[in-house]
């Protein structure tokens, strides 16, 4: 049992397997699991083409839509940042040139923002790979841009951290 609920809980558990295979493309690959040493990282993914928002989203990214008189971006951002993430990669697609600025814009003191693109759209786990070598040795928070939540994400993201594993993908 968890201490993260609704959560989408991705990796291993550090304590009881130091190293693993990795089946890829059909060959194998090992790997050894190191406690990370970098402070955790925030990912927003922001692609998707947004069909279930239109006619919204014919003019704008999924991103820039309003909520209540502010960008989707701008309560990802928020959600994160209350949560003690300061060091947060927004993934783009590839012709959304207004959301890397929306994001810098929206901010809150203190957070870092970079701007990856996912050049060819392939899915959430493609767009980790966009991400790049910013996940290397971090613990990673993942969030859809259009994940709206109520209440204090930062215990969950504590429980997390000790939870051993390396990626958090916030569902609910």
């Amino acid at each position: 049992a968890s201490d993260v609920p609704r959560t989408a809980r991705i990796a291993h558990d550090r304590a009881k397997q130091p190293t693993h295979r990795d089946r890829a493309c059909g060959q194998h690959r090992e790997w050894t699991v190191t406690q990370p040493q970098q402070p955790p990282l925030g990912v927003i993914l922001t692609g998707g083409r947004a069909t279930r928002l239109r006619p919204l989203s014919e003019d704008m990214p999924k991103s820039l839509i309003p909520l209540l008189n502010r960008p989707l971006i701008a309560y990802s951002m928020e959600l994160l940042a209350s949560a003690g993430l300061r060091e947060i990669v927004v993934v783009v697609g590839p012709s959304d040139d207004r959301t890397g600025p929306a994001a810098i814009e929206a901010a809150p003191p203190g957070v870092t923002v970079t701007v990856a693109v996912q050049h060819e759209p392939k899915g959430s786990g493609d767009a980790m790979t966009s991400v790049g070598d910013a996940l290397d040795g971090r613990h990673v928070v993942v969030a859809a841009v259009d994940t709206i939540l109520r209440g204090d994400l930062r215990p969950h993201v504590d429980a997390f951290m000790r939870s051993g594993c390396d990626a958090w993908f916030v569902l609910h």
